[in-house]
C-alpha cells in the first residue's frame, strides 16, 4: 500500500491562502464528481455518498482520488492548492485519460488495500 493512509482526512489547513484546501482529499467534495464521466462513474460516486464517512468504501474513495489528484505533492505554496481541492479534484478527472471502468478498477484496488490495511491493524492488535 501506497504510505498516503492518513486517519485526518478531514482536517483542513489553516494557514492555505485558500480555505478550499486541505491535507488530503476533502469528502465534502465527493458531491461535486458526479458527473465529471460517465454512469459508471456516476454510480460509484452515489454509491459512495450513501455509505458512512468511516466504511470502507468511503475511506476508498477518499484514497483514489488522493491517488489521482496526488494530494501527498500539494503544499500550501502550490498551485493546485491555490485552486482548491474541488477544482484540482474536477480539473483531474476533466484530463484523465482513465474509463469509467478503469476508475471503477481503480477504486477496487484502493478499497482492497483500505481493507487489507485496517484488517492488518485489527489483527495486530490482537496479537498484543
Amino acid at each position: 500500500m501506497d504510505c498516503l493512509f492518513i486517519p485526518f482526512w478531514h482536517v483542513t489547513l489553516n494557514h492555505m491562502y485558500n480555505n478550499d484546501a486541505d491535507f488530503i482529499f476533502p469528502s465534502r467534495v465527493i458531491q461535486d464528481l458526479k458527473d465529471q464521466k460517465g454512469d459508471l462513474w456516476r454510480e460509484l460516486v452515489e454509491s459512495v455518498l450513501d455509505q458512512d464517512q468511516e466504511s470502507f468504501e468511503h475511506l476508498a474513495f477518499v484514497y483514489l482520488m488522493a491517488k489521482l489528484n496526488n494530494c501527498q505533492t500539494c503544499n500550501a505554496d502550490s498551485f493546485r492548492a491555490l485552486k482548491g481541492c474541488k477544482e484540482c479534484s474536477l480539473q483531474t478527472l476533466r484530463r484523465t485519460d482513465y474509463s469509467d471502468k478503469k476508475l471503477l478498477k481503480e477504486f477496487e484496488n484502493s478499497l482492497k488495500q483500505i481493507q487489507d490495511f485496517i484488517g492488518n491493524q485489527i489483527e495486530s492488535e490482537k496479537i498484543k
